[in-house]
């Protein structure tokens, strides 16, 4: 029965060898969509806690957009407010005069106030896409993260080392009970305890 020892500890090793071979697959797999991640969330993950969501360029353009529509519906206004003040007039020119000109301020600061608030909202809209991809960016190193358990792989190979350990050292122990020297040395005994008894 020892070659079914070394057959179960071989095989034993043989398991061992294997999930620690699993093992070292996942950790590369692992490091390598982990590095793959990190490349590519790199630049935002270097943007500290709430980074910019949009590209230099794209910033650039949508503040600019604000800024010329801004100005675009203030000089709107201001064109609708003197066709207005010439309809009063009867289609006349006139002086312009003390109310032409607060008219005139309170479009121009209407203007620049919607002009503020319309850039204050890009910029938190761009803020916002940044911690969009922040999360994103974790959520995807957590995957990476979780999608295999080398802890796990680790102690199931440590363990199949004991397991096959224990289930030699049980073959072991019954081979040595169910062995036939072990059988005939039982009927022995008996046959001496019954000469002992009728002897």
């Amino acid at each position: 029965m020892p070659s079914t020892l070394n057959n179960i500890k071989n095989s034993a090793a043989t398991f061992m060898d294997t999930l620690q071979g699993q093992q070292n697959t996942a950790f590369a797999g692992n490091q390598a969509a982990l590095n793959a991640v990190s490349g590519a969330w790199g630049s935002i993950a270097a943007g500290g806690a709430i980074p910019e969501g949009y590209s230099p360029g794209l910033d650039k353009m949508l503040q600019s957009q604000i800024v010329s529509n801004s100005a675009a519906g203030t000089a709107n206004a201001q064109d609708a407010a003197a066709l207005q003040e010439k309809q009063a007039g009867g289609g006349n020119n006139v002086l312009p005069s003390g109310a032409d000109a607060a008219t005139s301020a309170e479009i121009n600061a209407k203007g620049a106030a919607s002009e503020n608030t319309n850039l204050q909202a890009e910029k938190t809209a761009d803020y916002e896409q940044g911690t969009k991809n922040l999360e994103g960016m974790t959520q995807a190193e957590l995957g990476v993260a979780s999608g295999e358990n080398e802890t796990g792989l680790a102690s199931a190979s440590t363990g199949s080392g004991e397991l096959g350990e224990s289930a030699a050292t049980a073959q072991w122990q019954e081979d040595q009970t169910s062995s036939p020297a072990a059988i005939l040395g039982d009927v022995g005994s008996a046959v001496g305890d019954a000469s002992a008894i009728f002897g």
